[in-house]
């Protein structure tokens, strides 16, 4: 895959920067090859499971200029050692399914045509990935909020959701959920195909609890994503697990992902400051209190819901995200999962804090792009 070369120039210094402080020697390479490998088996499992496809040679690329490459003649697939080191695990699995594009038209198919002509572009619609020539890490590619009117203007509501006034404050951020719902069901509406996107957020876990199952539920109940706790790998941390991914419109999963920093950043905060009134010093309450956050939080979202439905402003769910989203997760199982919350004091105390809780406005971080967007393919 060739980059996108204003993309590739971008944070170049910084990524490398970055690489040069990593503890980069043949064991740690070694490993993340293996990762690679297992990216390769995956998708070929979920997607060409009926063809015979023999494992290519899996290489760590040094070259500038691409994120990945298919050598047909040696067989090599590589990936790109800034692509490694510097972005998501998404990001590495859309590039290594990008070149198993190529390896399956070049093997499969045999057929004779451009790198990038329709048996490719049918092979690439077959796993739901983009199948441009040239591309980058999404992150790289992240639209300015500040150009659509929509975005910008709920971006201004809630700014206002931070004012002292209390009254100004949860209309202005009643104002940006019905905006929202509105922006969101016009697009529905549109004749025109939407591109969604696939983004990890948060960091990879070895363990996900009922807190975390809490969240990206909300996040799929209420703000217009589907979402997924998908397999995945830290190269930095040399450590897998799963990681929460975000599927939807570019600008849905945007405001999600600022949703899920926003509820953990208030969950720790709201939880320090129970303690100190309270003169708390464990943490033994700690889960129920924070899941009587998140409830509270949850009924506030559902009465605003309510208020929407009653001016005739439904939201039944997009075909075509669910469309991608099964394209890109054929094998997908549902698993349901029980968890015992104490509904004591603390509980209690929770959710009259998240009955409470104003979503705020984004806070703009400088903190790199790792974890951030991956395009997708057309609904």
């Amino acid at each position: 895959m060739e980059c996108d070369h204003q993309a590739w120039d971008l944070h170049q210094a910084r990524d490398f920067k970055h690489l040069a402080s990593l503890p980069l020697d043949d064991a740690l390479r070694n490993r993340w090859l293996l990762q690679v490998s297992r990216a390769w088996q995956q998708a070929v499992y979920t997607h060409f499971s009926g063809m015979k496809l023999r494992p290519p040679q899996f290489v760590i690329d040094t070259a500038r200029r691409r994120w990945g490459f298919w050598d047909r003649r040696h067989r090599l697939l590589g990936i790109s050692e800034r692509l490694l080191g510097c972005y998501s695990w998404l990001d590495v699995e859309e590039t290594v399914k990008h070149e198993l594009a190529h390896q399956v038209v070049d093997e499969v198919y045999a057929a004779s045509e451009t790198p990038h002509g329709d048996c490719f572009q049918k092979v690439c619609a077959r796993m739901g990935v983009a199948g441009a020539a040239s591309a980058s890490p999404s992150s790289l590619r992240e639209a300015d909020p500040e150009r659509d009117p929509v975005l910008a203007k709920v971006r201004k509501l809630l700014k206002l959701g931070d004012s002292s006034n209390e009254h100004e404050a949860r209309l202005a951020i009643r104002k940006a959920h019905s905006l929202l719902l509105k922006h969101n069901l016009s697009l529905l509406q549109a004749s025109r195909p939407e591109n969604y996107v696939l983004r990890q957020c948060g960091p990879v876990r070895k363990r996900i609890d009922a807190q975390h199952m809490k969240v990206s539920n909300l996040l799929n109940e209420f703000f217009f994503v589907e979402v997924i706790w998908t397999h995945c790998y830290d190269t930095e941390r040399d450590v897998r697990g799963r990681a929460l991914a975000l599927i939807g419109r570019p600008d849905a999963v945007r405001l999600a992902q600022h949703v899920f920093a926003f509820l953990y950043e208030s969950l720790e905060r709201l939880w320090k400051r129970h303690k100190r009134s309270q003169g708390i010093r464990r943490n033994r309450d700690r889960k129920s209190f924070r899941r009587g956050v998140l409830d509270g939080f949850q009924k506030q979202l559902g009465e605003q819901r309510q208020g929407d439905a009653e001016r005739g402003l439904v939201w039944l769910g997009d075909a075509r995200l669910g469309k991608f989203y099964r394209q890109r997760f054929p094998h997908i199982r549902t698993r349901r999962t029980r968890s015992t919350v104490r509904t004591n004091d603390a509980y209690h105390a929770g959710r009259e804090q998240g009955l409470k809780l104003r979503l705020r406005r984004p806070v703009e971080s400088g903190n790199g792009n790792r974890g951030l967007a991956l395009e997708g393919g057309q609904g």
